[in-house]
């Protein structure tokens, strides 16, 4: 067992020295405008909002080996054939304590434009009036601090509304009240308002595993078909999955001087959230979740050691664990893990497909 946790651990170290893609890093048509005005047409990395709120990575072929990295200090405005609209805005955070540059997604359009970025990982809110920004900013609890940071988003979209809203009720702090409450002002000012939307399709992966792992005294077999699906817009890196495992564990134990042999068999489907250390052709990850269960463990004589009942042999618990994935060709996969549920598995290694490459 000793020499297994050497050789997962050290599996870990060298995938972190030798990282290529999982989800592929992928490139859409588009264009920067540059502090000079000039618009260049290229392909800008598709990446999540909060990545895109302070940088592009662009490349002007597609072919091209490596992007050229655009800030605020560079370029002003760019756009994804897609339907992505960032403009670059200077704001006062924090009630004015501190001045931010940031570029921010265009999401409707007219006398009074709303835009949504990022800033200290906490989405936020632009209503722009008369090339005027008034950010709202969602009250939040600091840590450290014992009571919420108040940011008045009620007062702030009022005044940028010239009083508009201040008779309406129950605005919550939600991208879908605030189209809605800023298409109802524009409307009362004559101004038509454009949704600017775009839609960035979920990506889907259809998994199978195949695998065991060894100890001293004990060994484990293993099958995972795990349906996985990544969400782009929201990130390139996690990810949700649910499936449908068998795990059969062979073990033995000391009585008396005696050694007995025991057998557990463990159908499970897990529903899990996967974060991965690395997006690439190497992939190191952590999860958790919860799963449904079917746990039978029984003797050599096949005499059954639990009673059939619930929250025994059956019944729902958490999940958690550990591993690395590696792409080695097409849809052929490695795969390592250690994982945590209802009882502790050996460190697995097998060999996968994914169905959907």
């Amino acid at each position: 067992m000793r020499t297994i946790k050497i050789v997962f651990f050290l599996f870990l170290l060298f995938s972190i020295q030798h990282s290529f893609a999982q989800l592929q890093e992928s490139y859409e048509k588009g264009s920067v405008i540059l502090n000079s005005g000039e618009q260049v047409e290229g392909f800008i990395k598709i990446e999540e909002q909060s990545k895109l709120s302070t940088e592009v990575c662009f490349k002007r072929i597609e072919a091209d080996e490596d992007c050229t990295v655009y800030t605020s200090a560079e370029i002003k405005s760019f756009q994804t054939n897609s339907g992505k609209y960032f403009d670059l805005l200077t704001l006062q955070m924090d009630k004015n304590k501190r001045e931010l540059r940031v570029f921010a997604n265009l999401i409707l359009k007219g006398e009074a434009s709303l835009y949504k970025s990022t800033y200290k990982s906490n989405e936020f809110f632009v209503v722009r009036v008369n090339s005027q920004n008034y950010v709202l900013q969602k009250d939040l609890l600091v840590s450290g601090e014992t009571e919420e940071r108040k940011y008045n988003f009620r007062g702030v979209l009022n005044v940028a509304t010239a009083g508009y809203t201040n008779s309406s009720e129950n605005i919550q702090y939600t991208e879908n009240n605030f189209i809605s409450v800023l298409t109802k002002y524009n409307a009362s000012k004559g101004s038509e308002s454009k949704l600017v939307a775009y839609k960035e399709k979920k990506i889907n992966y259809i998994l199978l595993n195949i695998g065991g792992g060894f100890g001293k005294s004990e060994s484990e077999f293993f099958i995972q078909a795990m349906y996985r699906t990544y969400y782009p817009k929201i990130s390139r890196s996690s990810s949700v999955s649910i499936g449908l495992n068998y795990y059969k564990y062979h073990y033995s134990e000391l009585y008396n001087e005696r050694s007995y042999q025991f057998t557990k068999t463990l159908t499970t489907i897990p529903v899990q959230v996967q974060q991965n250390i690395f997006n690439k052709r190497i992939r190191p990850y952590v999860f958790g979740g919860l799963n449904l269960s079917y746990l039978k463990i029984v003797d050599s004589e096949r005499n059954s050691l639990l009673k059939d009942r619930l929250q025994n042999n059956f019944g729902i618990g958490l999940l958690y664990g550990a591993g690395i994935e590696m792409d080695i060709y097409k849809g052929l996969m490695l795969k390592s893990e250690y994982r945590n549920e209802i009882f502790q598995h050996l460190f697995l290694f097998g060999i996968g497909y994914n169905f959907s490459k």
